[in-house]
């Protein structure tokens, strides 16, 4: 069987895992002298880095944005949604409610295969932002319409600090469980 039948037979066998399938494309790639293809794969392989063009179906996916609120004596919510329309619309024209998928595809294989959350943070500047607007009361995502309360965020860098769940939402925390400050 030739690389291209072999290439045809996983992929329409629906076995084959798609990191598997594209190491024969990179291949593939080679001997056909095609760079766009082989850049491309590597890219699939890899995962896109911050300055890189997104294919389509990688770009921004709405979410939505659910956050862990902290109040006086205890009291607080956990995996409470907040509708975007609460947020000011900077918040909402630059991404804070979206993500794009740019981790290599064995990553992005292994979440479709499981249960576990995809983790999508916001950074800690913004999610102090949004703490300020809802204490200055200029927020509309404050549960009870109550000044104490704080969307909940994490410090600790990219990966950490939201979770993306089944049903694709964004779950502000500090990557530990417990509301960020």
């Amino acid at each position: 069987m030739t690389l291209l039948e072999n290439l045809i037979e996983g992929a329409s066998s629906g076995n084959a895992k798609v990191d598997s399938l594209l190491r024969q494309v990179k291949v593939f790639a080679a001997r056909a002298d095609s760079i766009v293809l082989d850049h491309w794969v590597e890219k699939e392989l890899s995962g896109y880095g911050s300055g890189d063009e997104l294919p389509q179906y990688r770009r921004a996916v709405e979410v939505e944005v659910i956050g862990h609120f902290s109040g006086p004596f205890n009291s607080g919510l956990q995996n409470a949604p907040i509708p975007k329309m609460a947020f000011p619309e900077f918040f909402r024209k630059n991404g804070l409610c979206q993500i794009s998928i740019v981790e290599p595809i064995s990553v992005v294989e292994e979440f479709s295969n499981s249960n576990t959350p995809l983790r999508a943070p916001w950074p800690a500047d913004v999610v102090a932002l949004a703490n300020g607007l809802i204490q200055s009361g200029q927020e509309a995502a404050r549960p009870g319409r109550r000044r104490a309360y704080e969307v909940a965020g994490s410090g600790r860098g990219q990966r950490e600090g939201t979770t993306l769940g089944p049903a694709g939402s964004v779950a502000l925390h500090d990557g530990g469980g417990r509301p960020g400050r």
